[in-house]
């Protein structure tokens, strides 16, 4: 079996302290020994032999594989065509959709593909990602050799009397997929949120989850606009869907009989929990206005939380309250959204919104979110939100080797202090001069800075270039597409 012994600077396990000068061995698709390299010996007919091969980094840091737990990558291709309605939240959910109806699957694979490959460039190992075309994401995982949830989202309407054929429409699609499941690539469902799924397509897809083990995502508690459609029946989406209705005419059924839908006149978490989704743990997004009774709701529920603070502060939403996330004990990940809501896929630019946002809503400094917290959630905290704690999030024996090499020799990134020298990771910070990795990560390194990445020992990027796909023909295909957009006038 292929053995890859690979060293750096700088080795950061995430569940055990950072080790100087250190090494990470890899045996076929798992992670074999990690450890200084001093502790690792071989003598030099097993070396000239080739049953160990030496990847050397240098000046960089080698540590697991980033979890982008939220993302939208079939909507890659949107990045930057809707800023001129991004104060209007309703009006760019609208556009959005729009400019999705216009794409062909092929033209929404490309665009996945192209999330995909930023992805892997940027040190993200593994996605969460939501599809209305799950195939689209599914097959660009698939093809990239990377891993990932696909969760295969509902058609939207909130009228009940739509849920059993808005179920097994989403029912036919999840089973397609599932049958081309694969050691990387899962699919489970997502109920987009309280605003666009009605109650009784929530109770159904409960009972569909927990029975079929499936894994679930919601959007819950993003916006005000949310919270009023729920608590009273008001605002812009109670307005247009009272639009839409009128549109139909009065022959129409839903005409006829109403929406069928009543503001719950609770709040998105009391809602979800009436619904019984809660109780399959689904994947929370957002949870930007969340009280701390929801809060422990989510964490008795034992659900789980993205945490995509870019996106909720590009929209105004606001700043969910990550610090009581922690303390609650709940499993958070960090999750870019889709590049439309967020411009790109970066983890070290979703860390570092993280921890800023969360210190403007702290009361005091003890409540300041750490850097090291931070990188947790990027790693083992996004794998413990999508149930892969097991497999991934961390630099452990026998775990597989989803593994990435940062680079630490930028000029922005200087001075890089010796740790032997200078306390790198001394116990007197205070006193000592003290060179924290973990803030590095998220204050002076960039995405740019990633020089490798590989899946269960398998190099997928290194020093600039993808080896799985042409980047030069997935832009020739990106260019096509965004011209053909253009000409449509959208």
């Amino acid at each position: 079996m292929r053995k890859i012994l690979l060293t750096a600077d700088y080795v950061l396990p995430i569940t055990s302290s950072p080790i100087e000068k250190g090494a990470v061995l890899i045996e076929g698709d798992k992670i074999k020994a990690v450890g200084r390299q001093d502790e690792f010996r071989f003598d030099e007919n097993f070396l000239l032999n080739g049953e160990v091969e030496i990847k050397d980094f240098g000046q960089s840091v080698l540590m697991p594989g980033f979890v982008n737990a939220h993302s939208h990558l079939e909507l890659t291709i949107m990045r930057n065509m809707l800023g001129a309605v991004e104060d209007n939240f309703l009006k760019w959910l609208l556009t959005l959709a729009k400019i999705r109806r216009n794409l062909s699957e092929e033209e929404i694979y490309f665009s996945a593909i192209l999330g995909v490959v930023e992805g892997i460039k940027s040190g993200i190992t593994c996605f969460a990602d939501v599809g209305n075309i799950g195939k689209a994401s599914f097959d660009a995982l698939k093809q990239c050799n990377l891993r990932g949830i696909v969760y295969q989202e509902t058609n939207f309407s909130p009228s009940n009397m739509t849920a059993s054929l808005d179920f097994e429409a989403l029912r036919e699609k999840f089973l397609a997929l599932r049958q081309e499941e694969s050691f990387l690539v899962r699919v489970g469902i997502s109920p987009h949120a309280p605003y666009t799924v009605s109650k009784k397509l929530f109770e159904k897809i409960a009972q569909y989850s927990l029975d079929e083990s499936i894994p679930v995502m919601i959007h819950v508690a993003e916006s005000k606009a949310e919270l009023s459609f729920l608590l009273n029946g008001k605002g812009v989406f109670a307005d247009l869907y009272t639009k839409q209705l009128k549109n139909l005419g009065p022959n129409s059924l839903e005409f006829s009989k109403g929406l069928s839908w009543f503001p719950p006149k609770k709040r998105p978490i009391d809602y979800l929990k009436e619904t019984s989704i809660l109780s399959s743990k689904p994947l929370l997004v957002h949870c930007v206005h969340v009280t701390d009774e929801e809060i422990a709701s989510i964490s008795e529920n034992k659900c789980s939380i993205a945490h995509c603070p870019r996106s909720n502060a590009r929209f105004g939403h606001g700043i969910a309250p990550l610090r009581k996330f922690l303390d609650s004990g709940v499993s958070v990940g960090i999750g870019t959204d889709g590049a439309p809501s967020c411009g790109t896929l970066d983890i070290f630019q979703e860390g570092t919104a993280a921890i800023l946002f969360s210190r403007l809503k702290a009361n005091r400094e003890e409540e300041f979110v750490k850097p090291e917290e931070v990188i947790k959630l990027a790693t083992i905290g996004g794998a413990s939100a999508l149930g892969l704690e097991k497999e991934i999030g961390s630099l452990e024996v026998g775990k597989q080797a989803d593994i990435i090499a940062i680079r630490l020799d930028s000029v922005y990134q200087q001075p890089l202090l010796n740790a032997e020298e200078h306390g790198v990771f001394g116990e007197n910070p205070e006193t000592e001069i003290f060179d924290d990795i973990y803030s590095r990560l998220l204050f002076t390194c960039t995405s740019r800075d990633v020089c490798w990445t590989s899946v269960v020992g398998q190099e997928l990027y290194r020093d600039g270039k993808i080896l799985i796909f042409d980047e030069n023909e997935l832009r020739k295909e990106i260019i096509k597409t965004a011209k053909k957009l253009e000409r449509r006038r959208l």
